[in-house]
């Protein structure tokens, strides 16, 4: 990024930064809004390489005295960037600490400002009243970012931006961030950052997410197929994904850039998300459509209720039918296990298969409906939806390793077949059972239709 480059960003994609109809940055914002660019943030010490993903620098502490830092040519005056905010998560607690050098100057305490992180596992914005601080004077050329983990040395980190501003009152809580949901038992997360794509699961009271966001493919995340694929390579269609159908896709396109929110509430035991969501293979392409998301938590198991309304105006695809994803799964490299029921008599306790865990996908006729991705000790999360009798999955990467952040990943589907119009209206409704492989296949024989 050019750090003179004072972007103004999204409201609810990232974050808006506007008084009076003017940029209230005084300095650059580091956005990470676009895959694989760290706008220059690197690793100096006891820190795993930075990655972006879904709109997040992304890495790990390795040791002792983590160190991130910027690249070395800001050239910031002091006089006018008095604030820093940082928008950060970092899964243990501890104290974080901004260094900076300008001026022939290196790297000292004398030329440093400490904040305490809170809440593990949570994102925050830190304000850092750096004209507070006699040190911060000058042309400032570099910036270092000093996170202690409070003891984890495995400690993960992600921050959403980081921005120098004219005052703490420039850059406003986000309005919609991870929406969740808590019944005691399961802890649910639908991410705007992620186009209201679920991107948490995990037990109440722990941080343990079995949800996979190692890219936007991934989360559990709507995504619709209609017409054949075609070559729009030079409309800005990504090579590796063409020729590609029509595909709306609830998290980003394979660019990097991110669906945007077009509404949301919060309501007791529900979460509802509208998205106007982007054409996977095109580069900053919305589709013409939206899609809406009701979700609930009861006991063990999270129900959601999809909607996808088409408004098209193209003549590019004829309606033929195709495979629909309803919804597509992705989980954590530990839960590796694919369990289902194949034969001809369901719902009578049969024998269970396990399904091979390769890759690419496999299918399967599910005829009790549901499929399970479990761990070694026959633990993990259940796919249910009644109107599908066909799922596809498999695993990618190195089995029974990995968590949310990493390329490990199992995938489940149930697929049914449809011709989405151009003014399609197309609902389904599914349930994510979290438990054992008992617990999750007695779930199913309660509430079977």
């Amino acid at each position: 990024m050019n750090p003179q480059n004072h972007r103004a960003i999204s409201a609810l994609a990232t974050l808006l930064f506007v008084i009076a109809g003017t940029t209230a940055t005084a300095g650059p914002a580091f956005t990470f809004d676009r895959l694989g660019d760290t706008e220059g943030w690197t690793a100096a010490h006891a820190m795993s390489e930075p990655t972006i993903h879904n709109g997040l620098l992304r890495t790990t502490i390795t040791g002792t005295d983590p160190q991130l830092v910027s690249a070395d040519d800001l050239k910031l005056d002091a006089a006018v960037c008095p604030v820093l905010l940082l928008r950060l998560r970092c899964s243990a607690e501890g104290v974080g600490r901004l260094f900076w050098r300008g001026g022939g100057a290196g790297f000292a305490e004398g030329r440093s400002i400490g904040f305490k992180l809170q809440a593990a596992g949570a994102f925050h914005t830190y304000t850092l009243q750096l004209a507070r601080d006699p040190g911060w004077q000058g042309t400032v050329d570099q910036l270092r970012l000093d996170i202690t983990d409070g003891g984890d040395p495995k400690a993960n980190v992600a921050i959403n931006w980081i921005a120098l501003a004219e005052s703490d009152t420039a850059i406003p809580e986000p309005a919609c961030e991870l929406l969740t949901l808590d019944n005691g038992t399961l802890r649910l997360g639908l991410d705007c950052g992620a186009g209201g794509a679920i991107t948490w699961i995990s037990r109440s009271g722990t941080t343990d997410n079995i949800i996979n966001n190692h890219d936007r493919g991934r989360q559990v995340q709507q995504s619709y197929y209609a017409g054949k694929p075609l070559d729009r390579k030079a409309e800005g269609q990504k090579e590796n994904w063409s020729p590609w159908p029509w595909n709306p896709i609830q998290v980003g396109d394979a660019w990097g850039y991110t669906a945007k929110i077009l509404d949301y509430k919060v309501s007791d035991n529900e979460i509802y998300v509208k998205t106007l969501p982007m054409l996977w293979d095109m580069k900053n392409e919305p589709g013409e459509c939206f899609f809406e998301t009701w979700a609930s938590l009861h006991d063990n198991t999270a129900h959601v209720k999809n909607r996808l309304t088409c408004h098209r105006t193209d003549d590019r695809w004829p309606e033929v039918e195709c495979s629909q994803e309803l919804p597509s799964v992705y989980t954590i490299g530990t839960l590796y296990h694919i369990f289902t029921y194949e034969g001809d008599k369901p719902f009578t306790k049969g024998e269970l298969s396990e399904r091979p865990h390769g890759f690419p996908w496999n299918g399967w006729n599910a005829t009790e409906h549901w499929a399970a991705l479990v761990n070694d000790d026959h633990w993990g999360l259940g796919v249910y939806n009644a109107k599908a009798d066909h799922i596809i999955g498999g695993f990618a990467g190195k089995p029974g390793a990995g968590g949310p952040e990493d390329a490990p990943t199992g995938y489940l589907s149930p697929i049914r077949r449809a011709t989405l119009a151009k003014d399609t209206v197309f609902e389904y409704e599914y349930d994510l059972i979290v438990g054992s492989l008992d617990d999750i296949r007695a779930w199913v024989y309660a509430h079977h239709d």
